[in-house]
């Protein structure tokens, strides 16, 4: 059996989506040593450690010698300060370039996260503080291959370093197909579903507002397009998922195609996205589609962190891309080329 890690509930502590006063700053951290930060359209994706700093510190005139790291010596930034994290990649890139350093990132003893950020361009200071996003009991913020053990542990693993034991994988039963013009009236009830489970999307709950006959003729379209197809995943006949490929029609731009896709929220973190994704790009091949397109609300980071491990790169910033609820959101414009 696996040792357990002394540190599992620091990591435990700490996992779960933070974001300052205006959502402008977000990190997600992870119990599985997972760290995502985005601001300013950059976004860092990588692990991190931590030094706990609370009651297993001795003070000294110049701060708190740390005594969970042998070797090191580690102090506070505050007084309030309970855990440091530690950062092997401390640079937040917007495509290849570096936009923003991480100076210091800390918790304190009244459950917020503090973040210090220098602009690589300006040498400006930022300092954010960040509470915890409160999410639904039922949510589980997995990435995509982790699965969450029975102890709490969340690992990609085949074993749980915290247990030992072996992970347990959900049986899917969904299928994979071209969507029909006889699945209109479930596609639309699942579009007006996902719209309320999600800011990322076009429309919101119940704004589909397409009737049977438009969404029967766009799927016919569709299905008779030398450069366009709309998957569906189906779970007992209901529809769990959507992705799309629409080529554009003028010859010289017929080799690109714009990419979209969403998934129910109780089918997250089951690498149903993943999937779609990877059958899209085989039928995009097939379809000799040179160039995939997209654009991604840069505080989606399940979303980039996708497109990223797919092959999707960054190739600028479509500012104030979405309005909502009166607050406006840039995107990230990307492409993988076949």
């Amino acid at each position: 059996m696996a040792q357990a890690n002394p540190e599992f509930k620091y990591y435990r502590q700490l996992a779960g989506t933070w974001k300052n006063s205006d959502g402008s700053c977000v990190v997600v951290l992870t119990e599985f040593v997972g760290i995502t930060v985005s601001y300013g359209g950059a976004v860092l994706d990588g692990n991190y450690g931590v030094i706990p700093t609370g009651p297993t510190v001795e003070l000294h005139p110049q701060g708190a010698q740390g005594r969970s790291m042998p070797g090191f010596m580690t102090y506070r930034y505050d007084p309030s300060e309970d855990i440091q994290l530690k950062l092997g990649d401390r640079a937040l890139k917007d495509g290849c370039q570096t936009r923003f350093n991480i100076d210091f990132a800390w918790h304190d003893d009244t459950d917020r996260l503090h973040l210090d950020l220098s602009n690589v361009i300006t040498g400006e200071k930022l300092s954010f503080i960040l509470d915890r996003e409160v999410v639904s009991a039922s949510y589980s913020p997995l990435k995509e291959g982790e699965c969450r053990c029975d102890c709490g542990q969340i690992f990609a693993s085949k074993f749980c370093p915290n247990c030992g034991a072996p992970r347990k994988e959900r049986k899917s039963t969904y299928i994979i197909r071209e969507a029909l013009p006889d699945d209109a009236e479930k596609m639309i009830s699942y579009l007006n579903q996902v719209g309320g489970e999600s800011d990322n999307l076009l429309h919101g709950e119940n704004e589909f507002k397409v009737p049977v006959e438009g969404v029967k003729r766009k799927l016919a379209m569709s299905k008779d397009s030398e450069n366009s197809i709309v998957l569906i995943a189906l779970e007992n006949e209901q529809i769990i998922a959507r992705a799309e490929i629409e080529g554009y029609y003028p010859a010289r731009i017929r080799h690109r195609a714009k990419f979209g896709i969403s998934v129910r929220k109780d089918y997250w973190n089951q690498g149903i996205g993943t999937e779609m994704l990877k059958r899209i790009v085989e039928q995009a091949k097939e379809m000799k589609i040179r160039v995939i397109e997209l654009e991604v609300i840069s505080d989606n980071l399940r979303g980039i962190n996708l497109y990223h491990k797919m092959g999707f790169i960054d190739i600028g910033i479509y500012k104030a891309y979405f309005n909502v609820n009166g607050t406006y959101k840039d995107a990230i414009v990307m492409q993988k080329v076949l």
